[in-house]
């Protein structure tokens, strides 16, 4: 089903829908554990997000990049991805919080 919603929303041009299909898929493949479909996806759709103007898709794509690397034991490449998303203050504010 998502991979028909990406070719029909490849065959109309929506730029936008084709990057929260491949979200979407990227979320099927990591339950999977198919880590090689999950990088290709999340990178298709970061590389499609320079055409939209919608960043908090782009910080969500960008997030998923960096529990990717992660889960591939690139820590720097993850530290770079999850910084860029603003990710990393976010979840050390959360735990300057827990520790009041």
């Amino acid at each position: 089903m998502l991979q028909s919603a990406l070719e029909l929303s490849r065959d109309i041009g929506d730029v936008s829908e084709q990057v929260r299909t491949l979200l979407s898929l990227s979320v099927v493949y990591n339950q999977v554990d198919q880590l090689d479909d999950l990088k290709i996806t999340l990178e298709s759709a970061l590389e499609l997000c320079k055409d939209i103007d919608d960043d908090l898709v782009k910080a969500h794509v960008m997030k998923g990049l960096g529990d990717l690397y992660r889960r591939l034991d690139r820590s720097e490449k993850a530290k770079q991805m999850l910084q860029a998303t603003g990710a990393v203050a976010t979840i050390k504010s959360h735990v300057t919080l827990i520790r009041w």
